[in-house]
């Protein structure tokens, strides 16, 4: 097999695509752009053998002042300067590093018979909260998805070239919604890669804690055109990453998260935002990509519906934390109770047994809606009535500020939509 074979080792959730005018990372070597090579390396030997000539050792005393003027990292500093002057692939490690910093994935330990995985939140002075439970459908359940499998078979040959490119690549689909190019939205394309990346980083233990089969270990006549990845099928991670990708986008974009003033930089965010964003969810062009990246993964063999029903989920919820932390508010040392003075977000829990049908954004924005102070526990539910905090239930999850590091990060690709963010406020 070639290595362009769609049967190839390949890393389906990676966060670096392949290098098209929409990815921020290209081709480099230490010294050029364009690559480099044996004949090359050799070539710089002999050129500073030539050109030095005998050296000692000594440092220039120029050179060694100017080192000693760069600015120092402090623990409530950015240091974009020193962000700046790092490799893209670097940079991308720290983004994917600080986004998740104050997340992990667990298990429901000490319960029989219950296959539940959740992510959680760390904020300092406040006990873990949990932002969002996902339970796996049995075993058996997923099999009786296996005729929506079959059914959406039938548009392989259509959508065959972006199943095959997809699983390497999903931020350059974005582009369609919104102009990304290395150059011109450099700092957005930096932002939703390490997006992807940090979904990927906690959605792969959500995977692993709950293990579930493939299509295809269900009936050999699934017959992926792709090679099956080897990770549990549930939730799908393409849905995770997308999703997030795509409500990160939103955000980033949408000029309802203005005004920006001097006086209040950093507005608080609040779950009327939420709302709005769930009723208008299908409107939105960015998540209609999500959609049909996730759709592919059925379409392709490799997943059932009911992965990128939770999958969405997770992706969704993760953007809106991420966004959250990055453009909300956070009060450093808050009552447990009063939520008054922070940015805040609803806990959220899928129901994977209970999802007996198809998955597209319609029938997720339905649920979603449907799903608010819901306690039937039917698909999904998130409870945002602030009085229940009185009762012990703490429906709400106050979201820390994400690193300064992330903060400056937000407001330059923000600045690459709207350039007057933080000087004229409009």
């Amino acid at each position: 097999m070639t290595a362009f074979s769609p049967h190839s080792p390949h890393s389906p959730h990676s966060p670096h695509s392949p290098h098209s005018p929409h990815s921020p990372h290209s081709p480099h070597s230490p010294h050029s752009p364009h690559g480099g090579s044996t004949v090359g390396s050799g070539s710089l030997l002999t050129t500073a053998d030539g050109v030095v000539g005998h050296w000692n050792g000594s440092v220039d005393t120029d050179i060694l002042n100017r080192i000693a003027e760069l600015k120092t990292y402090k623990r409530h500093d950015s240091n974009f300067e020193i962000f700046e002057r790092l490799d893209p692939v670097h940079r991308q490690q720290i983004i994917m590093h600080d986004l998740a910093v104050k997340l992990r994935s667990s298990r429901r330990k000490n319960v029989k018979n219950v296959r539940a995985t959740m992510i959680r939140a760390t904020n300092p002075g406040i006990r873990n909260l949990r932002l969002l439970k996902v339970k796996q459908p049995k075993f058996a359940d997923f099999g009786k998805q296996l005729a929506f499998v079959r059914s959406y078979a039938d548009l392989r040959r259509d959508r065959l070239a972006e199943i095959v490119d997809q699983q390497a690549n999903i931020v350059s689909y974005f582009g369609q919604n919104g102009f990304l190019h290395r150059d011109r939205t450099k700092w957005t394309l930096e932002l939703l890669s390490g997006v992807q990346g940090a979904v990927s980083q906690l959605g792969m233990p959500l995977k692993h804690f709950g293990y579930c089969p493939r299509p295809m270990d269900y009936s050999p006549k699934v017959m992926p055109v792709i090679q099956t990845p080897s990770h549990s099928t549930f939730p799908s991670g393409h849905a995770c990453e997308a999703f997030a990708v795509a409500t990160v986008m939103e955000f980033l974009t949408r000029r309802s998260l203005l005004p920006v003033t001097q006086a209040n930089p950093r507005p608080k965010l609040n779950i009327a935002e939420i709302d709005n964003f769930f009723m208008n969810l299908k409107s939105y062009s960015s998540m209609r990509i999500a959609a049909r990246i996730a759709e592919n993964r059925v379409v392709a063999g490799v997943h059932f519906p009911v992965d990128n029903a939770a999958g969405a989920l997770v992706g969704t919820i993760l953007g809106l934390y991420f966004v959250w932390a990055m453009a909300g508010r956070w009060d450093p040392k808050p009552q447990q109770s009063n939520y008054q003075n922070l940015s805040t977000i609803p806990k959220f829990r899928m129901y994977g047994p209970n999802w007996d049908k198809d998955f597209n954004l319609e029938i997720f924005q339905q649920k979603l809606i449907s799903g608010r102070n819901n306690m039937n526990k039917r698909y999904y539910r998130y409870i945002i009535d602030p009085a229940l905090t009185e009762l012990g239930l703490d429906p709400l999850l106050p979201v820390e500020n994400a690193t300064p590091l992330l903060i400056d990060l937000w407001n330059k690709a923000r600045a690459e939509w709207y350039p007057v963010i933080g000087t004229k406020g409009k």
